[in-house]
């Protein structure tokens, strides 16, 4: 392994190789520039407000369209890690739903990282505008309370990209390229940490996937617990499952994965049909196989917080494996198998996943008790037969958006893109 001096070295070296480097173009963007939107996401709307929020302005809706440019190339700029090879795209791979499909991503040492690269689609679901939150907070362990905080700590993980922030400015003086990027967002050419993070935050709030199969069947329905036209009887049986008893509330698979979301602003809610992932820190009653990537510490003195992990996203899931914090499954037919008869007790075990699931068997597609398997009645988790984990499967992979996966607005503008 190359030590951190040569590596830092060999960056030296990369800029400092030929004259004219610095002039020379290192990534491209289109004219006109690509259109990435909505703003920050559905706008959060004051309860005792008597007026909508003021509309942007031409210049701010201009300077907003710069700011996501300015993060999609941050995105993929090798220069944020220590030894140049490494950038955020390095652990989220479009292709893959902005997720890694190795079990640990390698950090810039060529050590592996402690966690599985969760999916980065639909982050503006949960933080809509700059510096808000709609529950715990980001990564597996729900460490970052902002999205604008959350996207500076792999750049200076020590071995995820492992560059120190005050490096940030120099860092990006190597281009000069970035002082008209970030003198069209920001209206100066200064670079600080602060502005990193703003950013790569906007351009990361406006990938989100709206081309699956199941938003299109969603479109054609009033209700999301009526059965989608397009699909087939197993994709609707399995869409029943996910979603077990929906009356103001998710239920089973849709109470991890779902959430529900204000309804005009008043106390009630309604189920959030198009998110897929919710804040909250769970206990889905995993055996802790590997310690290093295993527990989470009880933050603040608090045991209960003790093995509770943040669900992910579900959008794309069928190309965002491996899959749960660890990377332990491989197939999502392994996921659904553990929830029918693999879950461990634990004393923060979720409560959907004790004594067979609360909720759960209103979503169950068979008409009585003796449809179900009989040996796992008495189990933790969510108990299934062979034919409901394969209908549930089949529903899972109706969330993936091909468009997404290639979209040229979120892709790598770098030529020879890493």
């Amino acid at each position: 392994m190359v030590s951190t001096p040569l590596r830092w070295l060999s960056v030296v070296l990369f800029v400092a190789a030929a004259p004219g480097w610095a002039q020379a173009q290192r990534f491209h963007l289109p004219d006109p520039s690509y259109v990435y939107g909505p703003r920050f996401g559905p706008p959060l709307r004051d309860r005792n407000a008597t007026e909508l929020p003021k509309p942007p302005s031409a210049d701010e809706l201009r300077r907003d369209q710069a700011l996501a440019a300015l993060g999609r190339v941050l995105f993929y700029e090798p220069l944020l890690s220590r030894n140049g090879q490494r950038s955020c795209g390095s652990c989220h791979q479009q292709q893959h739903a902005f997720a890694d499909p190795r079990r640990f991503s390698t950090g810039h040492t060529g050590r592996a990282t402690e966690r599985n690269s969760m999916s980065l689609v639909h982050l503006a679901d949960l933080s809509p505008a700059p510096y808000q939150t709609r529950g715990v907070g980001f990564f597996w362990d729900g460490r970052a309370k902002t999205l604008e905080a959350a996207v500076l700590q792999p750049i200076q993980h020590p071995v995820e990209m492992g560059l120190p922030l005050e490096l940030l400015p120099e860092r990006l003086a190597m281009d000069p390229a970035y002082g008209a990027l970030f003198l069209a967002a920001f209206g100066s050419d200064l670079v600080t940490a602060g502005r990193v993070g703003a950013a790569l935050a906007r351009f990361l709030r406006a990938i989100e996937s709206r081309a699956s199969r199941y938003d299109e069947g969603l479109a054609q329905v009033p209700h999301v617990v009526v059965d989608f036209p397009g699909f087939t009887a197993a994709e609707n049986r399995g869409k029943r499952l996910f979603l077990g008893s929906v009356s103001g509330a998710p239920g089973a698979c849709a109470s991890c994965h779902m959430g529900s979301r204000p309804v005009t602003c008043g106390p009630s809610a309604s189920v959030d049909a198009t998110c897929f992932q919710t804040f909250e820190l769970r206990n889905t009653g995993l055996e802790q196989r590997d310690q290093r990537a295993g527990a989470t510490p009880g933050v603040a003195g608090n045991p209960q917080r003790t093995d509770r992990f943040r669900a992910p996203s579900l959008r794309n899931v069928e190309v965002t494996g491996p899959y749960m914090h660890d990377g332990r499954f491989q197939t999502l037919e392994e996921v659904v198998r553990f929830y029918a008869r693999g879950v461990r007790p634990h004393r923060n075990l979720d409560a959907m996943l004790q004594g067979g699931g609360a909720g759960w068997r209103s979503g169950w597609g068979g008409s009585s008790d003796s449809d179900r398997d009989p040996h796992a009645m008495a189990e933790l988790g969510l108990p299934m037969n062979r034919q409901q984990q394969a209908d549930l499967v089949a529903f899972l992979r109706t969330l993936t958006d091909r468009e997404l996966l290639r979209d040229p607005r979120f892709a790598d503008p770098f030529r020879n893109g890493r």
